[in-house]
C-alpha cells in the first residue's frame, strides 16, 4: 500500500522539489543557463523529469499487466486433476454398544446437588 502511495505522489514530489530548488536548478542545471536572458528559469528541467516519470509509470504499468497474466495462467494438467475428498472414501466400522460403560457407579454419574 505504501508503494502505491509513493508511486501516485511521485509527480507531486518532483514538482515540489523543483519549486523548492528552482533557483539552484535555473543557475546550475537548466539547458538555457548560458543565455543572457533566461526565460526558462529551470522549467525545462522540470518538463524533462516529468517526462521521464511518465515513461517509467507507463513501463511499470505494462510490467504489472504482464505479471497479472503470468500469475493467473492455467496449465492443462492443473485443469484435468480431480479433487478427491479423503474423508468420503474412508470406511468406518459399524457402531457397537460394547464400548458403552455398564454398571454406572452412582458416585460418579449423578446430577449436581444444589445447596440452598
Amino acid at each position: 500500500m505504501a508503494i502505491m502511495l509513493i508511486q501516485s505522489f511521485n509527480r507531486v514530489w518532483i514538482v515540489s522539489s523543483f519549486y523548492i530548488n528552482q533557483e539552484y536548478i535555473a543557475v546550475n542545471l537548466c539547458v538555457n543557463r548560458f543565455d543572457k536572458v533566461a526565460t526558462c528559469k529551470g522549467s525545462c528541467v522540470l518538463k524533462e523529469r516529468l517526462k521521464k516519470e511518465k515513461e517509467s509509470e507507463q513501463q511499470a504499468a505494462k510490467q504489472k499487466i504482464s505479471d497479472v497474466y503470468a500469475f493467473f495462467q492455467l496449465t492443462p494438467s492443473l485443469q484435468q486433476k480431480k479433487v478427491v475428498n479423503p474423508d468420503r472414501e474412508r470406511k468406518f466400522p459399524p457402531f457397537t454398544s460394547d464400548l458403552l460403560p455398564t454398571g454406572k457407579p452412582s458416585s460418579i454419574f449423578h446430577p449436581p446437588v444444589f445447596l440452598a
